[in-house]
């Protein structure tokens, strides 16, 4: 095999971890599509990374806030009232009483639904 070891394992778990948990400190020294070289041993291994936008997709609106009801995106578990929809902990079981915050500091009694 030319003098090469093969990638244990281990290697390549390393190799993944620091890939996963450098792109978002890559992603702010230079721009995503930028080759990285990362060293495993005696070998240097180039990749490309897509840009970390998992967390982007999707805006989450603060706790208790009041939504609209046809608001665009999932919500994990609300509580819909007459008045619109808000963002409730997620550990809220469904049929619980619970309550949104209106922008004017009103609070609207609902229930949770999801």
């Amino acid at each position: 095999m030319d003098g090469e070891r093969p990638l244990t394992s281990f290697a390549l778990a390393a190799l993944l971890g620091v890939l996963v948990f450098s792109a978002p400190v890559a992603a702010q020294d230079r721009p995503a599509a930028a080759p990285a070289r990362v060293l495993t041993g005696d070998r240097v291994v180039e990749s490309s990374r897509a840009p970390v936008a998992l967390a982007q997709e999707f805006p989450s609106p603060p706790l208790y806030q009041l939504l609209p009801h046809d608001y665009p995106y999932p919500l994990i578990r609300l509580c819909y009232t007459y008045a619109g929809i808000c963002l409730i902990p997620f550990t809220i079981q469904p049929g619980t009483p619970c309550e949104c915050v209106a922008s004017n500091g009103v609070r609207v009694s609902g229930v949770c639904t999801k």
